[in-house]
């Protein structure tokens, strides 16, 4: 979700990144801080584990304040594709595959008012009608290099803290994306493609001086699904 904030803020857009499991927020705490900032979107990355919760702060915030909109990314919709409208009506949107060129474009639509969500690729929406529109397959990023580094300023990076790291502050990075296998407990194929896409050395290496510079990292965590499958 990093990513999607990073690439928003570039585009232009205010952003604020809220981590509830490090805040300790209960739902109505979170209900509440949405509603006071206000914000034209909010956006949800969740595992099928979140997605109750996630529809608890959508209806809470829905209530008190309608014009809000909600979109959804992550695991459980890309698994899943619409199968949320089938329980609720408070997602405004599903974004499936790959977010950051997809939520960058929901966003500058909705922000100058275009209504014309069908010509967005990797959407899924519910029309005005009540129809569920699954718009065209956005295609994976081929240059993942092009991908800026994640935004740290976005969270407070100090406070996170890992059974596996030696040492702080740290932060979790991506050197690939995709995997050609399909694994039936893994949403990785699903989410980034059968692909497999790999950054090159040089632009790993730069994210990890960027990050040592500009925020004192001293350890890096590799969060890719595949890393040693080309060795």
């Amino acid at each position: 979700i990093l990513y999607i904030g990073t690439v928003l803020k570039q585009a232009g857009f205010k952003v604020k990144l809220i981590d509830s499991v490090l805040d300790g927020h209960t739902i109505p705490e979170l209900v509440d801080l949405i509603l006071k900032d206000k914000p034209l979107m909010v956006g949800v990355s969740a595992m099928t584990c979140q997605v109750v919760n996630s529809l608890k702060i959508a209806q809470g915030v829905k209530a008190q304040d309608p014009t809000i909109f909600f979109a959804m990314g992550g695991s459980h919709v890309n698994s899943t594709n619409g199968e949320l409208f089938q329980f609720s009506d408070k997602f405004d949107f599903l974004v499936k595959g790959e977010g950051e060129p997809t939520f960058v474009e929901l966003m500058q639509h909705i922000k100058h008012g275009r209504e014309e969500f069908s010509k967005i690729s990797g959407i899924i929406y519910k029309n005005q009608g009540g129809e569920i529109v699954t718009t065209t397959p956005r295609g994976a990023i081929e240059d993942i290099d092009s991908i800026p580094f994640p935004d740290m300023s976005l969270i407070d990076y100090k406070r996170y803290d890992s059974f596996y790291a030696k040492s702080s502050p740290f932060t979790m990075m991506m050197a690939s994306r995709g995997c050609p296998f399909s694994c039936t407990f893994c949403d990785a194929f699903a989410t980034h493609g059968k692909k497999l896409r790999l950054r090159s050395p040089k632009n790993i290496v730069d994210e990890m001086e960027h990050h040592i510079k500009n925020f004192g990292i001293s350890e890096f965590m590799i969060k890719d699904s595949t890393f040693t499958i080309r060795k």
